[in-house]
């Protein structure tokens, strides 16, 4: 077997694990395309940052949290031994959650969290943003701006605006409103085979494609996402589920 590991940037107690790899007969890869899993250690933003390497090789991510919330990542450093070991020995299951494919200018991009179109400047006024769900318009934001989102993405920023959690099983794309000028405009959640397009009514604005990528949107121009083909397959060891999850990282009940 074949690794690639990505790490956050400041995690240096590594060794540990490499030795471990080579004790058990894995070896360890730079090349994507020469691999059979991604090992993940961070936290969420360390899967976020795997989205590009996936559209050209998917491979499953086994993940190991060295952040702080860490919904996807359920591995811990002291149990990484021996949750590894169970995945050595075919004891696991995948988890996959879809990418929002995003087209602008021509170009595609994939995010596993959001699609945001926020406002430019901290002075700037109140934005205008027209929602299309293909010719129908669902509705006209005027606010700091709107977040789209996947499954995955519904406990990240869409939830900090009070947008809903929803399963990473269903098929769907939430729209979440930032600061809205009326209290009546609330989240939508849609079909997530049809492309959603977003245009602005402003000189020019901002598009944030997981908190990694920022484009601008000028009045005139069109951003349209959907659900993609393309998306994670994540190792899951521990036989929690995904409320056991919500229970531990929202301290339900």
């Amino acid at each position: 077997m074949k690794v690639k590991i990505v790490k956050k940037n400041n995690i240096k107690d590594i060794e540990w694990i490499i030795e471990y790899l080579k004790d058990n007969n894995v070896e360890i890869s730079d090349d994507i395309n020469n691999v059979d899993i991604l090992l993940s250690l961070g936290g969420d933003g360390t899967i976020l940052s795997l989205v590009d390497l996936l559209c050209k090789k998917n491979v499953p991510v086994f993940s190991v949290n060295y952040g702080n919330v860490g919904y996807m990542t359920k591995v811990s450093k002291d149990n990484f031994k021996d949750n590894f070991d169970r995945f050595l020995k075919g004891e696991y299951r995948l988890e996959h959650r879809d990418f929002l494919e995003i087209e602008f200018k021509n170009k595609k991009y994939y995010a596993l969290n959001e699609l945001s179109i926020l406002k430019n400047t901290i002075n700037s006024k109140l934005i205008k943003i027209n929602a299309y769900q293909e010719d129908k318009l669902i509705n006209v934001y005027r606010g700091d701006g709107v977040i789209v989102s996947t499954p995955t993405g519904s406990t990240a920023y869409s939830l900090s605006a009070n947008g809903p959690i929803i399963h990473p099983e269903l098929k769907a794309i939430c729209i979440t409103p930032l600061a809205p000028q009326t209290l009546s405009a609330r989240s939508i959640i849609l079909q997530s085979d049809k492309y959603l397009y977003f245009s602005v009514e402003d000189e020019s604005v901002g598009i944030n494609v997981d908190g990694r990528l920022h484009l601008e949107l000028k009045k005139g121009e069109f951003v349209k996402a959907k659900l993609s083909n393309f998306g994670i397959d994540l190792i899951c060891i521990e036989d929690t589920n995904y409320f056991d999850v919500l229970k531990e990282k929202l301290h339900w009940s």
